[in-house]
Order: structure tokens, then sequence, then C-alpha cells
């Protein structure tokens, strides 16, 4: 799952780098909400009858869990939570949040396969 637009996409936007930087693993912002949730509409039929979706594998970073929440809700499809797909940087917004807390956030998802710490 690639995430939609979070709190830090908006101060990039608005040249505020470092304050961005400092964000760490941000969450999807109502915007980026609504890209989710714009694009569960344009996908449904899709991965369903023509693509024959089988598996989601999201990120562990949290705005990729949101996306993947508001795209494909409840247990239609298998969601496998990997560590593969991270974010490649050395700020705090490229780092994500702890396995046991992401566990708390989002019950729903099996995150057996994400080591506590994960993004080093």
């Amino acid at each position: 799952v690639v995430s939609t637009q979070s709190t830090g996409n908006v101060l990039f936007a608005q040249r505020r780098s470092q304050e961005a930087q400092r964000l760490r693993d941000p969450k999807l912002n109502g915007k980026g909400v609504q890209q989710a949730v714009d694009l569960k509409q344009r996908i449904s039929n899709f991965c369903r009858q023509e693509f024959g979706l089988e598996l989601v594998i999201t990120s562990p970073m949290s705005r990729a869990l949101m996306t993947c929440d508001l795209v494909f809700p409840g247990n239609k499809y298998p969601v496998l939570v990997s560590s593969l797909p991270r974010e490649q940087g050395d700020y705090p917004c490229d780092y994500g949040t702890k396995k046991s807390e992401l566990e708390i956030a989002f019950p729903h998802r099996d995150c057996s396969g994400v080591q506590e710490i994960w993004w080093s």
C-alpha cells in the first residue's frame, strides 16, 4: 500500500522541511483520508474482478496502515504488514512506530512479522 497525503507532505509543500523532518511517523491528514476513500472507490471493482487481488502488502508506517484500513477495510483481503517497504532516510519522519505501539493502534492488523524496532 502506498500511503496518501500525510501531515509531513503538507509541511514540505509549505517549505517547512525542517519541521516536517522532525515529525516521527506522520499520520494521514484530512486530504490523505479523502485520497484513500477515493482510491477505494476507484479500485474496488478492478481488484475484485479484473486483477484478482489475493494479498495486500503494507508498510508498518502509520500512514500506510491508515491508508490500508481505508482502502481495504475488514478482512476481505489478507493483509501482510512487512517492514520491507519502508522509507529510506535519516530523519525522524522516516522512522516508524514501535511494533508494540502499532499493535495497540491497529489491533486488527497482524504485525507478528515485524520486529519491535523495524526501521533500523
